[in-house]
């Protein structure tokens, strides 16, 4: 069975990153290692780890964190960033 994750908290987290940073025009570069701090629905928490590598809009990587470990694929369009995995 397929699932996708869905991670709109962590998108908005991004694109706020990078436009207090002042970069809002053309394809940031978001390559690098990220370290989220995630609160749960149920009261949990975790602190996933994502790993990004960018090719112009495309980008791929690893998330390791609570879940495992998986494969991230995605696109980066100005200071919007939209990624997921399959679990």
């Amino acid at each position: 069975m397929r699932k996708q994750l869905s991670l709109g908290f962590f998108f908005s987290l991004i694109a706020a990153l990078l436009v207090f940073t002042g970069h809002t025009s053309g394809a940031e570069d978001i390559s690098g290692t990220w370290n989220f701090s995630v609160d749960l629905d149920g009261g949990g928490h975790g602190n996933p780890t994502f790993v990004f590598k960018q090719e112009g809009e495309k980008l791929i990587g690893t998330y390791k964190g609570p879940l495992g470990e998986y494969k991230v694929t995605g696109s980066v369009t100005g200071a919007k960033a939209v990624f997921g995995f399959d679990f």
